[in-house]
Order: structure tokens, then sequence, then C-alpha cells
């Protein structure tokens, strides 16, 4: 869960739909657990990265995420 969510907080941020998102990533995979989990994490609205221990930082060559921890 604490690698999905940067992904979720990129769509977020490019002003596209998480749930949409990680849905379409989901419709591509074998039907089970997996996509399950996509679908249903990406439907959260939840998700900050300090929950999940990410900070955004600036770099040289631009955003980047670090883990708090």
């Amino acid at each position: 869960m604490v690698g999905l969510a940067l992904p979720w907080i990129v769509a977020q941020q490019l002003d596209a739909s998480p749930a949409t998102v990680f849905a379409t990533v989901a419709d591509s995979l074998p039907g089970g657990p997996v996509a399950d989990l996509f679908k249903s994490f990406g439907a959260r609205t939840d998700i900050t990265l300090e929950a999940f221990g990410w900070e955004l930082i600036p770099t040289a060559s631009g955003p980047d995420f670090r883990p708090l921890y």
C-alpha cells in the first residue's frame, strides 16, 4: 500500500482521477485479488503522502519523493 500511494498522488497532481487510473490498470490485469486491490485503493479519498510515510521534495532535476522514515 505504501508504494501505491505515490502513483495515486501523482495521478491527483496531474488532475487525473486516481480511481479512473487505478481502475484502468486493474482492468488490464487478470481478475482476482490484485485487480480488486487496485480498484479499491484507487477509489480511496484519504490518501496523503504523510499518511503513507512520504514527502515531496524539490531537487535540481525536479520534484521527487522521499520516505519520511
